[in-house]
């Protein structure tokens, strides 16, 4: 008996319908962080391109703290991320294309993609939603509906799918688990003790004014090159090259 032939992936295709430009995914609280503000994510090397290329632009830019640790032995709130608050974005252009394009965030770059988990006791994949229309239409992606699937198979099926968004989604992912890393050596150091904190949409955080990472450690040895070096430098090739290894691996596979 034949088996049954699955629908073609159709690769996809922006519609320059600037809907995720507009619509942003908001950041959710999680582990050491606590979120002070939602908008588009920005990082430290990120936040300063951003500021850069709207004052050469001449456009008014809303920067604000996204996610934030209350260090206990400080006292201090501890900025490290934040986010651009301007909302639909301040470089979305009337023909929905981007006037920051070649300095636009990993976030953008790698949209649609989005983190996806496999329930441990049905394996069954979930999706976090996005605002793209395309994004996992049913006709276009059958794999994401109702069906269990290993984590090779859904690292191939979004490879095929987004190919270089998926690349830079993987990036995303790595400069995540970076600031996590660093914050728990920090930790395992002595040098802060987060607290949680529930304490969302302010500048302040317990009266005091949130202080960015790399002044907090601006007088603890380390370096500000150094800190952006460890924490945000990404071989965007490498990491393509790195993923397409992997795709072509599982792909080989019976």
């Amino acid at each position: 008996m034949a088996s049954e032939a699955r629908p073609a992936i159709v690769p996809f295709k922006c519609t320059e319908c600037g809907k995720c430009c507009k619509e942003f995914y908001h950041n959710q609280s999680y582990g050491h962080f606590f979120v002070l503000d939602n908008g588009l994510p920005l990082n430290l090397a990120e936040k300063e391109i951003f500021e850069r290329e709207a004052k050469r632009q001449g456009k008014q830019v809303d920067i604000r703290w996204g996610r934030v640790v209350w260090d206990e032995l400080s006292g201090q709130a501890i900025g490290v991320s934040w986010c651009s608050a301007s909302e639909p974005c301040l470089f979305l252009r009337e023909d929905n294309r981007c006037a920051n394009y070649a300095h636009r965030p990993v976030y953008c770059r790698a949209f649609p993609v989005r983190p996806a988990f496999v329930e441990p006791d049905t394996g069954l994949v979930k999706f976090a939603g996005t605002s793209c229309p395309d994004d996992f239409f049913p006709a276009s992606f059958p794999e994401h509906r109702e069906r269990r699937v290993s984590n090779r198979e859904l690292a191939q099926a979004y490879h095929r799918y987004y190919a270089d968004d998926y690349a830079w989604a993987r990036v995303k992912e790595e400069l995540e688990k970076r600031l996590v890393q660093f914050v728990d050596e920090l930790i395992g150091e002595g040098i802060i003790k987060p607290l949680a904190v529930s304490q969302e949409g302010e500048t302040r955080v317990r009266g005091k004014p949130v202080m960015s990472l790399d002044e907090f450690l601006e007088g603890k040895g380390f370096q500000r090159k150094a800190l952006l070096e460890k924490l945000f430098s990404i071989d965007f090739p490498a990491v393509k090259e790195r993923v397409l290894a992997e795709v072509r691996a599982g792909e080989a596979l019976p």
